[in-house]
């Protein structure tokens, strides 16, 4: 049985969360240790982006401002997102710790996400991976957004893509983190971005009750356990942890220059922009 830091961070804002995430991912890779489960909100509201979308081709800036919601650009791929009522996870760990050794990045992607397919299932929804029900592979006009597409690993429930994930590598080191929608209200995103919204699926609609934090959070840890045979060591960032995400946050997540422009403050690298992003 393999032990995992748990973080049950709470709700930050959009810089906090993609820099307490890139923090882990950094620290992990430098120092090894434990492999991390972190569980977290946003708040206030926000959008997420791919690291290689171009923002201006995804968001109404005028009605972002109106509305006084934030955007970030995540360290990985993937489509637009917007986080309000969720439960989001981030997984830090090696490919040895998951055992993933001899699975290319798209096997490993679904080997990965299929705990959340356990999940839903254990709240009473029957979840499948888009490639098993035959609907993968569907690109739109508006393939920026992360609902409008389904990619082979996406999770569906009824039809309907459920949230999303992303993931980042380096070497054998894994950071994957997705979102769990627990409700969705979409006059607020809708008014907001370039493209009409398409249809966005959440666990409160699916399930036709009210699903909290908690009771998700509760079904996705009890998944991870039986999927990965882990067991929990509940934990927070250490004091060199909080350091390298209050760097992060004020220096990169935090600034025009990484979240419009692309230039990582840390590397002083300016990144061109990609056609598509990789994985939803």
């Amino acid at each position: 049985m393999k032990t995992f830091r748990l973080i049950t961070s709470g709700y930050a804002d959009a810089a906090t969360n993609m820099a307490v995430d890139e923090a882990l991912f950094f620290s992990y890779r430098q120092n090894g240790g434990l492999p991390i489960l972190r569980l977290y909100g946003w708040r206030p509201a926000a959008f997420s982006f791919g690291v290689s979308q171009d923002p201006a081709t995804l968001f109404n800036f005028k009605a972002l401002e109106t509305c006084g919601t934030a955007i970030v650009r995540r360290p990985t791929g993937g489509g637009a997102l917007f986080h309000n009522d969720e439960l989001t996870y981030c997984l830090v760990a090696s490919t040895e710790d998951l055992g993933l050794e001899t699975r290319g990045v798209k096997a490993s992607y679904g080997r990965i996400t299929s705990f959340l397919i356990e999940a839903y299932r254990t709240l009473g929804l029957e979840a499948c991976f888009a490639g098993d029900s035959g609907v993968h592979g569907m690109h739109h006009k508006i393939a920026d957004l992360c609902s409008s597409r389904n990619e082979e690993y996406d999770i569906l429930i009824d039809g309907r893509k459920l949230g999303g994930s992303a993931q980042k590598r380096s070497k054998n080191i894994i950071l994957q983190h997705g979102s769990i929608p627990l409700s969705f209200d979409r006059r607020r995103p809708e008014a907001c971005l370039q493209h009409p919204l398409p249809d966005v699926a959440d666990l409160s609609t699916l399930l036709k009750r009210r699903i909290d934090g908690y009771e998700a959070s509760e079904a996705v840890v009890s998944a991870f356990k039986s999927q990965f045979c882990a067991d929990f060591l509940d934990s927070r960032l250490d004091r060199k942890e909080e350091k390298i995400a209050a760097l992060l946050k004020d220096n990169k997540y935090g600034g025009a220059g990484w979240n419009l422009k692309r230039i990582d403050p840390m590397t002083g690298t300016i990144h061109a922009y990609r056609t598509q992003a990789v994985m939803a």
